[in-house]
């Protein structure tokens, strides 16, 4: 539907308005953020990012050319999104910190719990190869 919309001269925000009211989202994140707690501020981080998408395709609309949707493509393609709202953040120093035995390396804590560790399994201290067996030349 929303294809067909475009494709007639439909605008970029109708056809979001096509598609969102295509989809079970809208009653989900309506529920969610009732609900309230985590989930509900998570619902309402999301319906925030729907309505900034809205504006986004509207203002695309409000600009001349008569290429709504490529107007409105063009304005998301030039911003600037985070990818990954999980980012390495800076610590507290009283914090839990989860990470590999890898990761690691080089850090000290009064306190360190290593879960799952069964004596004389981890670390393993056999003796392996190297690189192509490097260590056996000459033998």
């Amino acid at each position: 539907k929303a294809r067909e919309l475009l494709e007639g001269g439909g605008t970029a925000e109708e056809a979001l308005w096509t598609l969102w009211n295509g989809t079970p989202w809208p009653g989900r994140l309506e529920r969610a953020a009732l609900r309230g707690g985590a989930g509900g501020r998570n619902a309402d981080r999301d319906l925030d990012a729907v309505c900034a998408l809205f504006e986004t395709a509207a203002r695309a609309e409000e600009r001349t050319g008569g290429r709504g949707a490529l107007n409105f493509l063009e304005e998301v393609d030039a911003q600037d999104i985070a990818a990954d709202t999980l980012t390495r953040r800076t610590a507290r120093p009283d914090a839990v910190r989860l990470m590999t035995a890898h990761r690691s390396k080089g850090l000290e804590w009064r306190l360190v719990v290593v879960a799952g560790v069964q004596e004389g399994v981890w670390p393993d201290l056999r003796r392996r190869g190297s690189l192509l067996e490097a260590d056996r030349i000459g033998r």
